[in-house]
């Protein structure tokens, strides 16, 4: 009734329908919401323009205030005769808004099983903290970029891998 919560209240069932409870300051970071998606689906790109990586995934925030952690693990390979190799990766909302670009890095790639052609294959893992600023269901996904080789793979061909993406919803 006067607005103050006593131990008493707590012992028992606490009704707040219809009322506003105002945290204090500092209440923000605590996670809401986790997803996780995991492809074995290998894409692969010859041409030096970004295609779509799996798996993408999509969350719906509970306030306009959360961020959304998006926290990426793709296994990328990069095949070419000579001894420089490199891809581009990029995440995206929603499909066309980039919301960050990463580049995988400038390999120098590795003798394969084919001596006419060397190959790097590498995990690589990505992690950008966006503010979406909606509660509308939102996807994010991976698009990577041949830069200079014969062609790029997601996920590598070379042993059992995996392509992992988590959403993780923080209270803002």
């Amino acid at each position: 009734q006067d607005g103050v919560v006593t131990a008493a209240d707590l012992s028992s069932t606490l009704d707040l329908s219809g009322k506003t409870v105002t945290l204090p300051s500092g209440v923000g970071g605590k996670v809401l919401n986790v997803l996780q998606a995991t492809s074995t689906a290998r894409v692969q790109i010859s041409v030096n323009s970004y295609d779509d990586l799996n798996p993408s995934l999509a969350i719906t925030p509970s306030s306009t205030s959360s961020n959304i952690l998006v926290v990426a693990s793709y296994s990328i390979g990069l095949f070419d005769s000579s001894r420089l190799c490199t891809a581009d990766i990029q995440i995206l909302r929603d499909a066309t808004s980039r919301i960050e670009f990463i580049t995988a890095a400038s390999i120098t790639a590795g003798l394969s099983s084919s001596p006419a052609e060397l190959r790097h294959s590498g995990q690589y893992s990505f992690v950008y903290l966006d503010s979406p600023n909606t509660t509308s269901s939102v996807t994010y996904k991976l698009q990577g970029k041949n830069g200079s080789g014969t062609r790029m793979e997601s996920p590598s061909s070379s042993g059992t891998s995996q392509n992992i993406l988590t959403l993780m919803e923080i209270a803002g």
